[in-house]
């Protein structure tokens, strides 16, 4: 997907060791490390009109869901998001493919979004 000022915006979805991974990749600016270490603090922003929620929601989430989000970035080339969550969870019947996408969706997209917080 192209981003509007340049750039590209990649998706991706595996499965690993009985987890799914949602990742999305851009190839904008990167951040410092710095930056990658404050991204999930509640009200911390590099955005003008942010207001810093964005990634801690998302973390919180995905928490919830018994799954972990991280960030790599390479400072000048891009960044990325994985996101990786249980495909099931104790107590619960197994769900078909299909339900599963659907319902990791949203995460992704909240992620995608968040970053452009």
């Amino acid at each position: 997907m192209p981003i509007s000022c340049g750039g590209t915006l990649t998706m991706r979805t595996s499965e690993h060791d009985g987890n799914v991974r949602i990742e999305v990749a851009d190839t904008g600016k990167g951040l410092t490390p710095e930056e990658c270490s404050r991204l999930f603090t509640p009200y911390y922003t590099t955005k003008q009109q942010g207001t810093g929620l964005g990634l801690a929601i998302v973390q919180s989430v995905v928490s919830d869901h018994h799954g972990t989000i991280s960030v790599t970035s390479d400072e000048g080339h891009g960044t990325t998001f994985r996101i990786e969550l249980p495909q099931r969870q104790a107590g619960h019947p197994h769900v078909s493919k299909v339900e599963a996408d659907a319902a990791v969706t949203p995460s992704a997209s909240a992620a995608a979004a968040a970053a452009s917080d």
